[in-house]
């Protein structure tokens, strides 16, 4: 096992050691995981598979595809609703616009009947589940999305995965899950229970926090902010979170993949949270631009201290180090389907009982 990177570096193609010096970053400064990743056994996990990748445009998706691509995959399908940026990932790694070891789906998953036709022409027999919403602001305000993107989508994935029998899947999750305050807390909880009903030794999830570089994320809104505004907002006056590097995230899920303990949500030790507060100072420092921090209240769904495990969660250890397991009572997700289509158009529903939904689905024994 080595320690994780964000890339492989050959060290033997280097002439100088000055060509990889360089000034440490924030996320240098404040990622405080140590994941350690054996690249070996996720070439063996993956070695002539069809791996088919959801939200592969995303921030973790495309990171996941990037290491994917450096691995004995046999094909690697880029899913996403996106297909601009699918077609600028495929050019980036392959140089190509049409490369077959990287097919394009353009898909959304809330459709049935388009992922089923993606899963037709690609065959899967791996999938990484990493589409879905994931911004707390905007599921707060726009809950439905995360009852049909995240819930909904999340089990169209599952229905495609058994139709074509998938024997091996890996859906991401979010800390958030483990708290189950916001509506994105929620979705990934009741996507958990879904996964831990289909009953099948390869069904994991892998459940981490916040993800530096991601689009949408903290780190990047300070750094709009700070340079277009003037200030930096922190929300809450002891706000802390975790945070891990995209090439962390990616490597945690793939190497999952050859845990033995089978069903169940894998969550990695991240050691302390971060203070909000001093990212934004380290924000501010970084840019050297006059910037002032400004404090406000929590918004809707979020709280100031965020947990890896929820209290009635018992992690057990792993063959990883620093990488531990939990299961999550089984949820059918033909349960799920049925209470989602017993409500009719939900797109009519207020925002108050979709949120009501949510939390019934989610505490369904």
């Amino acid at each position: 096992p080595i320690t994780i990177a964000p890339e492989r570096v050959d060290v033997s193609s280097l002439n100088s050691v000055h060509k990889i010096a360089r000034e440490p970053t924030i996320e240098d400064m404040f990622a405080r995981s140590s994941l350690k990743v054996d690249y070996e056994q996720i070439d063996q996990e993956v070695a002539g598979r069809r791996v088919l990748v959801t939200g592969a445009g995303g921030s973790i998706g495309s990171e996941v595809v990037r290491q994917l691509h450096e691995s004995n995959a046999k094909q690697i399908g880029l899913l996403d609703r996106d297909d601009c940026l699918m077609h600028d990932l495929a050019v980036r790694l392959s140089g190509r616009m049409h490369d077959t070891r990287l097919p394009l789906l353009h898909t959304d998953i809330q459709h049935a009947g388009q992922l089923h036709r993606a899963f037709f022409q690609f065959r899967p027999d791996t999938v990484i589940h990493a589409a879905a919403l994931k911004h707390v602001t905007t599921l707060e305000a726009n809950p439905i999305n995360a009852l049909t993107v995240n819930v909904g989508g999340t089990a169209n994935v599952l229905k495609a995965c058994e139709d074509f029998g998938v024997d091996r899947l890996i859906n991401v999750s979010t800390d958030k899950a483990a708290t189950r305050i916001s509506c994105l807390g929620l979705s990934k909880y009741i996507g958990e229970r879904m996964v831990e009903g289909a009953g099948l030794p390869g069904y994991r999830s892998v459940r981490f926090g916040n993800v530096f570089g991601s689009r949408a994320s903290v780190l990047h809104a300070f750094r709009l902010q700070a340079r277009h505004h003037g200030q930096v907002i922190v929300r809450g006056s002891e706000t802390s979170r975790f945070f891990m590097t995209a090439g962390e995230a990616a490597s945690l899920i793939l190497s999952t993949l050859g845990q033995v303990g089978g069903c169940g949500t894998y969550v990695l030790d991240m050691g302390n949270p971060v203070p909000i507060r001093q990212l934004a100072e380290a924000v501010i420092e970084e840019l050297g631009c006059v910037t002032s921090i400004h404090h406000e209240a929590l918004g809707d769904g979020e709280f100031e201290s965020e947990r890896l495990f929820a209290t009635t969660e018992v992690p057990e250890t792993t063959s990883i180090e620093g990488v531990f397991r939990v299961t999550t009572k089984p949820l059918d997700r033909r349960v799920v389907e049925s209470m989602m289509q017993s409500l009719g158009d939900v797109h009519g529903l207020d925002n108050k009982t979709v949120r009501q939904h949510l939390c019934d689905i989610a505490d369904i024994a």
